[in-house]
């Protein structure tokens, strides 16, 4: 890994989407966002 890449935030956007979309986080610091679980 790249030493600039060691460094910063990570920032996450996660969107569902099939025929219908859904903006689940939208620039979250990924220390905010808990573990995904799976939809049916």
């Amino acid at each position: 890994m790249v030493e600039k890449q060691k460094e910063g935030d990570v920032i996450v956007s996660t969107m569902l989407f099939d025929d219908e979309f859904e903006m689940l986080h939208d620039r979250v610091p990924i220390a905010k966002i808990g573990k995904m679980k799976q939809r049916r």
